[in-house]
């Protein structure tokens, strides 16, 4: 076997590529791959039960609308609950101290919050210009690396 062939025969001569590599049969075509079922076929009109009157129709929809309220409720609680936990890339605060802070020059920030997206604590607010919130702040550097203005530096604490 010829080095660089692999098992097959060179390019669209290669087994197991369909057709042998003679190229695409017209014959063969059967019709659009993803053609929707015609009706009656496939799937049913109504995904109900077809002996469901319009009374058990609305009361499937309110079981299934409370379900989905509850779910919601459940992620809501999650959110808070992580929103209000320190994240486990922050330090203690007693060592944040010794760490540098994020310092926005007002005067180069222009409001467009890139700063705040990459923040990986959300120690970042913008309205109309960026503010940080020192309690919050890792002094990581990510929001100066993000900035397109160069509006964010580090200071010593």
């Amino acid at each position: 076997m010829p080095r660089g062939m692999g098992y097959g025969r060179g390019f669209r001569g290669g087994r197991g590529r369909g057709g042998g590599g003679r190229g695409w049969d017209p014959e063969a075509f059967q019709g659009p791959p993803f053609a929707p079922p015609a009706p009656g076929a496939g799937f049913p009109e109504n995904p109900w039960p077809a002996q469901a009157d319009r009374k058990t129709e609305l009361e499937l929809l309110k079981a299934q609308a409370e379900a989905l309220k509850e779910q919601m409720e459940g992620i809501n609680a999650r959110i808070r609950e992580l929103e209000s936990e320190p994240s486990p890339e922050s330090p203690p605060r007693s060592a944040r101290s010794s760490l540098p802070v994020a310092v926005v020059d007002e005067t180069m920030c222009v409001g467009c919050g890139a700063c705040a997206r990459v923040c990986p604590v959300g120690a970042i607010a913008v309205n109309g210009t960026a503010r940080v919130d020192e309690e919050k702040c890792l002094g990581c550097g990510r929001c100066m690396a993000a900035c397109p203005r160069g509006a964010l530096t580090l200071r010593q604490r």
